[in-house]
Formats: C-alpha cells, sequence, structure tokens
C-alpha cells in the first residue's frame, strides 16, 4: 500500500492500492460511518421518467459514507452519496469497488 497523501490530525489518508494484502489491511481499518472518496464509473439515467430509460456510463468522483463493506477478489464498499456531481442526487447509494491500482481517500470518523 503507497500512501500518497495524509494528515492524521484531521484522520484523513489517501492511498493506492498496491497488493491483494493491502485489501485486507484496508478492511481491517475501514468502519461504517467513515467517508470514502475517490473517482468511480456510474450509470447515470437520461431523460425523463416517462421516457424508454437510457443510461450513461462515465467516470465521476464521488464521497460516499461507509454502511458496508465486503472482501472477495475485491474489496467492496457501499454506502451513501454525500458528494459529487450535482447530476447525481445526495443519499442516493453506491459502491465503490477498490482493486489493485485503485487510488481513493479515506477519512476516518474516530
Amino acid at each position: 500500500m503507497q500512501i500518497l497523501f495524509s494528515d492524521f490530525r484531521k484522520r484523513i489518508v489517501k492511498v493506492k492500492v498496491n497488493n491483494s494484502d493491502d485489501l485486507w489491511y484496508i478492511s481491517q481499518i475501514i468502519q461504517p460511518g467513515d467517508a470514502l472518496s475517490g473517482t468511480t464509473t456510474r450509470k447515470i439515467a437520461l431523460g425523463s421518467e416517462d421516457e424508454k430509460k437510457k443510461y450513461s456510463i462515465r467516470q465521476v468522483y464521488l464521497k460516499l459514507s461507509v454502511e458496508s463493506f465486503e472482501l472477495s477478489s475485491s474489496l467492496r464498499v457501499s454506502g451513501q452519496i454525500i458528494e459529487g456531481p450535482s447530476d447525481i442526487p445526495h443519499g442516493a447509494y453506491h459502491t465503490f469497488n477498490i482493486d489493485i491500482g485503485t487510488e481513493f481517500t479515506l477519512e476516518k470518523n474516530e
């Protein structure tokens, strides 16, 4: 795991995952209530509800409040969006898939 930035007084760390062991370490550190932010892909609905659903998949920078996480071949972190682009509603749910090579910022609650 490579630490790209850290401010321990504010409990913020930006890391890059280098191998699969890092995923296990991160799963031991992360807790519900923490904030996780990074670049992710999101499916965004186009048009109104009356029209046939069309979707656009694009990369966005999101920050979510961690509610749950699961470690398998990758680390899946789920929660409610607390920051992001204006066309993505705050309070909607999203899941980050953290894998080798992923960069993200973790803000600890405590």
